[in-house]
C-alpha cells in the first residue's frame, strides 16, 4: 500500500508535460501563454505573388503531416532516413532532450522529399545554457560532413546559435544549417530550432516572420 502511495505521490509532483496547438494561424504553446504566427502556407493557404520556391509552394499532404503537436506521434520523428533530415535530427538530438519537444512543423511533412523549411520549439529549464554551447551538435554534424562553422549572436531578447556545413549527396549538394534560437519565458526557457537546406530567401522571410510575431502573455 505504502508502495502504491508513493508511485502515485510522484505522479502528482511529476511536471506536466507543455503542450502546443493551432488557434487560427498561431501556434499556442501551454501553460507558458507563448504563441507565435504559422506561415500560412504550411496551413495550405495560398502563397503569396512573387514567391518563388519551387516544391515547397505546393506543400504535400494535409495540415496535420506537416504541423505535428500530439506527444503520441513523436516518435516518429527520431532517427529519419535520408538526405538533409538525418543529419538535422542527430544535430538536435544531441543539444536538446527530445522529451522537451512540443512541436515539430515546416513546409513539407518531415518525411517528405521537399527541401522547405522545418521548425521545432522545445520548453523547459535551462535549455538556452544547452543551445548557447551546441557543442555536442557541432560534433554530431561533422560525423557526416566538415567543417562545421559555428556562430552566435543576440537579436531582441534571442540568443540565437548557428551550425553549418556543406552537405553534398552524390550529384548535388548545398549548405545545411540548424539555427538554435533559445529565451527566457515566464521563468523557462523556450527554443525554436530552425533547419535550412540551402539559402532560399523565403525560408529566411518565414523565419523572420515567425520571430516577429511571437507574443507572451503573463
Amino acid at each position: 500500500m505504502i508502495g502504491v502511495l508513493l508511485v502515485a505521490l510522484s505522479v502528482q509532483l511529476a511536471p506536466a508535460r507543455d503542450t502546443a496547438y493551432l488557434e487560427g494561424q498561431r501556434m499556442v504553446v501551454q501553460p507558458m501563454h507563448l504563441s507565435f504566427r504559422v506561415p500560412p502556407l504550411w496551413l495550405g493557404l495560398p502563397a503569396q505573388k512573387g514567391r518563388d520556391y519551387l516544391c515547397a509552394n505546393n506543400p504535400a499532404g494535409a495540415v496535420s503531416d506537416r504541423i505535428v503537436t500530439e506527444p503520441a506521434r513523436f516518435k516518429s520523428l527520431q532517427g529519419p532516413a535520408g538526405e538533409w533530415k538525418t543529419e538535422f535530427s542527430a544535430v538536435i538530438d544531441s543539444v536538446l532532450p527530445f522529451a522537451s519537444l512540443v512541436a515539430q512543423l515546416g513546409g513539407d511533412p518531415w518525411n517528405g522529399h521537399c527541401g522547405a523549411m522545418q521548425m521545432r520549439v522545445y520548453t523547459g529549464e535551462n535549455l538556452s545554457r544547452l543551445t548557447a554551447d551546441a557543442t555536442p551538435g557541432l560534433q554530431a554534424a561533422r560525423r557526416f560532413f566538415n567543417p562545421v562553422t559555428r556562430t552566435k549572436s543576440d537579436s531582441a531578447g534571442w540568443q540565437i546559435t548557428r551550425l553549418s556545413w556543406e552537405a553534398f549527396y552524390y550529384d548535388y549538394g548545398g549548405t545545411a544549417q540548424v539555427e538554435f534560437w533559445s529565451r527566457p519565458v515566464n521563468g523557462r526557457d523556450v527554443v525554436f530550432v530552425f533547419m535550412f537546406a540551402g539559402y532560399e530567401p523565403n525560408q529566411f522571410k518565414d523565419r523572420a516572420d515567425i520571430i516577429d510575431s511571437v507574443r507572451e502573455q503573463h
